[in-house]
């Protein structure tokens, strides 16, 4: 039986070498792109949580502000509603001693 010829560890042509270096350059590039695109994104969007913040504690302060109002306007109505009824039972108090009065002078 003839020999078979030892076999030979061949190695993968080398074109397309250039080819692949460039396409992982540009991938490479539009990663890093992406990665400054995004870092720039984070940074705007914390800055505008910080802007919503300080802008939702000033409306939290005013809020607060008019809720001590509100509570204030209530009370004093409450107090009228107590001065108002006193002067009414004052008035009907008059009311009936001039009645009574009256009818003293026509007996």
């Amino acid at each position: 039986m003839p020999e078979k010829p030892a076999a030979v560890h061949m190695e993968p042509p080398a074109y397309g070498d250039s080819s692949r270096d460039a396409i992982k350059a540009i991938v490479v590039g539009m990663s890093e792109q992406n990665a400054k695109a995004l870092s720039a994104l984070r940074s705007e969007l914390d800055e505008l949580e910080q802007l919503m913040l300080v802008s939702a504690a000033r409306v939290q302060a005013e809020v607060e502000g008019h809720a001590v109002i509100c509570r204030y306007v209530n009370a004093e109505v409450g107090r009228l509603h107590d001065v108002v009824g006193k002067m009414r039972e004052t008035q009907t108090e008059v009311v009936r001693v001039t009645a009574s009065t009256d009818d003293r002078a026509s007996a």
